[in-house]
């Protein structure tokens, strides 16, 4: 009997198509695109969206070819230049 994995790896994870680089451009991403459904329009801001990303990493299981460390300082230093007030 051969036993089944209910959360198994994503294949993108692990054959090096998806790395480091790969998730900067996915925070890079964050806020720069709206979701619509039939009945309205949900938009985040940038700054909720990366909140949301930093939080949600303590719950990711599979890292695959992304360095976590990297990845969740990069989020970080992305949510303090969004924190930083603009000059009109």
């Amino acid at each position: 009997m051969t036993t089944q994995t209910l959360n198994p790896k994503p294949l993108h994870y692990t054959n090096g198509l998806y790395t480091t680089h790969s998730e900067k451009k996915f925070i890079d991403g964050l806020g720069t695109y709206e979701f619509s459904t039939s009945q309205a329009v949900i938009r985040h801001t940038r700054e909720e969206l990366l909140a949301k990303y930093i939080k949600s990493c303590s719950l990711r299981e599979h890292w695959g070819d992304i360095r976590k460390e990297e990845v969740i300082l990069y989020a970080k230093a992305q949510l303090l230049l969004e924190r930083i007030p603009r000059r009109t």
